[in-house]
């Protein structure tokens, strides 16, 4: 009996620093230590200012799945955000599942919090991602010579737009890094080139990754490569798919609003982010290598919040008014993306 009562006295948090040391060395992104940080501490002040509990009284005894789940419902009244919640959820998850190595007391809790389940976020209309979530898949990367790889390859489809066949196929004399204005050159459908202007945060990772994984070189190289028995190959379709499924899933740990990541996806959000900042859809046809302008129309899907913040920004002096009335015929069809 008193065996159980010292193992009840474990106290919950007690593991907490070592937990994030672990995953710092797992190379998880230092955002997501800090988000998972963030949760457990404030999961602690939940249990210290509304269930009134002393620190040293917080065990994996004292604590049950019934105070994680009275912990949900009190984020949930404090209007805090599904995509907050099922955060939250997630890091006393992770949490608990390390504690479960180090003390036998913990794998009961652990076991029974599964049974809560983060929920589903409603899916967003359009089919791109921002660029905060862009930068949050980026920041996952680990900081070794893979992850360097890993980033170079999701920050290539995304700033380039290119297709994913088109990216394998690049080879290093298709980088043109000298002059004024840097590009690269995409092999698009029915072998027909086109030039991408290469962007100042393009070049410098670009830069250093070349310095990296080509220093012999070799213009005849593919970008991104294999290494097989001495001999480097061009990289598989799946390959990529995986680095992107492998980030996507760390970066939906702190955001689960992410759709599952893939290369159309990213060149889709290139194509969006570009139409969006107000470029035309017969330029945003030859950058994307669309031979039908008509193609390009899928970037001009919208949303209702999109339209909005727009007609918003376009009247922040006039808020007395109707806004949509005083917008012309031209502003209206830009807003609604049939322009």
């Amino acid at each position: 009996m008193k065996k159980t009562d010292k193992k009840e006295k474990t106290g919950f948090f007690l593991e907490l620093d070592n937990f994030l040391e672990r995953y710092k060395k797992d190379l998880k992104s230092p955002k997501t230590v800090n988000t998972y940080n963030e949760s457990l501490e404030n999961f602690k002040k939940y249990l210290l200012d509304q269930k009134k509990m002393k620190l040293k009284d917080i065990t994996f005894g004292t604590v049950t799945d019934e105070t994680i789940r009275d912990y949900l419902t009190f984020l949930k009244e404090n209007n805090k955000s599904l995509n907050t919640r099922n955060t939250r959820l997630t890091a006393i998850h992770k949490y608990l599942e390390y504690c479960g190595e180090k003390h036998n007391e913990a794998v009961p809790l652990y076991m029974k919090s599964l049974r809560i389940h983060t929920k589903n976020v409603p899916a967003k209309k359009h089919n791109w991602i921002t660029l905060e979530q862009i930068k949050l898949i980026l920041d996952q990367c680990g900081r070794n010579k893979i992850g360097i790889r890993d980033r170079m390859i999701i920050l290539f489809l995304f700033m380039t737009g290119a297709r994913l066949a088109e990216m394998i196929n690049c080879r290093l004399k298709d980088i043109c890094m000298k002059g004024k204005s840097p590009y690269v050159v995409l092999n698009g459908k029915g072998n027909k080139p086109r030039l991408i202007p290469i962007t100042d945060e393009l070049y410098e990772n670009l830069k250093y990754y070349i310095s990296l994984f080509h220093r012999n070189n070799d213009p005849d190289c593919f970008l991104f490569y294999v290494n097989h028995k001495g001999h480097r190959e061009e990289m598989s379709e799946d390959n990529v798919q995986r680095i992107l499924n492998k980030y996507g899933n760390l970066a939906r740990e702190i955001d689960t609003t992410l759709p599952s990541i893939h290369p159309h996806l990213l060149r889709h959000s290139f194509g969006a982010i570009n139409y969006r900042a107000g470029m035309s859809q017969p330029e945003l046809a030859k950058l994307m290598g669309h031979e039908n302008i008509e193609t390009t129309e899928i970037y001009a899907e919208t949303d209702f919040e999109m339209v909005r913040n727009a007609v918003e920004k376009l009247n922040k002096d006039k808020p007395s008014e109707s806004m949509w009335d005083k917008l012309s015929e031209e502003e209206k069809a830009k807003v609604t993306g049939k322009k």
